[in-house]
């Protein structure tokens, strides 16, 4: 029986030995996190719990990082030995029985998730159902290649893996077109966020954002031409902003750009488009 005085939390690690009382069958590097949210644990009219599986990786991809992949999450614990990388991907969840859970004797208590991390985990499992789909032509306007056999998204993709160091987001602004399919001739006019963690680094940040601002409305300019030309999609702006700056009401008008992406190449299986 777990009840509310219950250790389990959403982001404890199980402990790998027992592992296989849930039938899972697990090698040295496998490490199972619930996920049910804290307040379904010690509930006993949930008659299943979930956790997810992960992998240990010995050293984290910054892409991979505060949920900037929808797909693939490393996400860090602290243990005696220091910082621990787990790799997770969202088709890995498994449902398990609540009465077999009840079986193990607790969390794994060496090892923690700090505040900031499990806030990361419950954005990256939220945006898989929350990310925003933009209009059909939109995205087709965005497949225009900006160079040989790459198109604009995926071109913007590389430029912010190169500084994904400290960019924590990048958002895209319609205005009142953003669930409008517009005609041919009708241009989307679009502005963009480029978001940047202002806690860690924040003049490195800020330049990083800056820099990267630029080269993305250098690109999309290059392709889809200045204001006043634009046929298909008109860039208005694009611009850094540190994370701080971001309000509710900003929030309630924006949509975040999935880079889902960033790391993969064109004979990946793993690619979407932008829209998921």
């Amino acid at each position: 029986m777990i009840d509310r005085d219950t250790k389990w939390r959403q982001g404890s690690l199980l402990k790998p030995e027992e592992l296989a009382v849930l039938g899972v069958k697990a090698t040295n590097d496998t490490v199972g996190i619930l996920i049910s949210h804290d307040c379904d644990i010690p509930q006993d009219k949930e008659g299943y719990l979930e956790l997810i599986l992960g992998l240990k990786v010995p050293k984290p991809d910054k892409n991979f990082l505060s949920a900037k992949n929808v797909r693939k999450l490393h996400l860090p614990f602290t243990g005696p030995d220091g910082k621990l990388y787990v790799e997770l991907c969202f088709q890995n969840r498994i449902i398990v029985v609540r009465d077999d859970f009840c079986k193990l004797s607790g969390p794994l208590e060496s090892v923690s998730l700090a505040d900031a991390d499990k806030r990361t985990l419950k954005q990256w499992l939220t945006v898989r159902y929350g990310r925003p789909a933009y209009p059909n032509m939109f995205e087709n306007r965005l497949k225009r290649e900006c160079r040989k056999k790459t198109p604009v998204e995926k071109g913007i993709g590389e430029l912010a893996a190169k500084k994904s160091a400290h960019i924590t987001a990048l958002f895209f602004s319609l205005g009142e077109e953003r669930e409008v399919e517009l005609d041919e001739g009708e241009p989307y006019y679009l502005s963009i966020y480029v978001v940047y963690d202002e806690e860690n680094g924040a003049i490195e940040a800020r330049k990083e954002a800056e820099a990267l601002a630029k080269e993305i409305l250098a690109l999309m300019r290059s392709v889809y031409g200045e204001p006043e030309d634009a046929l298909e999609i008109c860039v208005e702006s694009c611009t850094a902003l540190a994370d701080t700056q971001l309000s509710f009401a900003t929030l309630m008008k924006i949509d975040q750009w999935r880079l889902e992406w960033v790391s993969l190449n064109d004979e990946d299986p793993a690619f979407f488009a932008l829209g998921g």
